[in-house]
């Protein structure tokens, strides 16, 4: 969980939402930052989320160090084999 985080970076909620695509897995836990108590989420399609109360900051891993991490390694759009 938190290699997967480390590598990680920021994204908007609908780079999220719309550009990741979503495996039918996930972990969920919860983690400690600043202090602080979050719920979070890591999805099989190399994205994650933390979540408190009405916040949630969004995650995509990009980093080709993600692929042993997840099942799909993300792939910007319009890229194909």
């Amino acid at each position: 969980m938190a290699k997967f985080f480390a590598i990680s970076r920021k994204i908007p909620a609908r780079a999220y939402h719309h550009d990741f695509d979503t495996a039918p897995c996930k972990v969920a836990g919860t983690l400690h930052s600043n202090g602080s108590a979050w719920e979070f989420e890591i999805n099989g399609a190399a994205k994650g989320l933390w979540r408190q109360g009405n916040t949630t900051l969004y995650f995509g891993c990009t980093d080709p160090s993600c692929a042993s991490l997840v099942l799909w390694e993300h792939l910007p759009m319009g890229v194909t084999d």
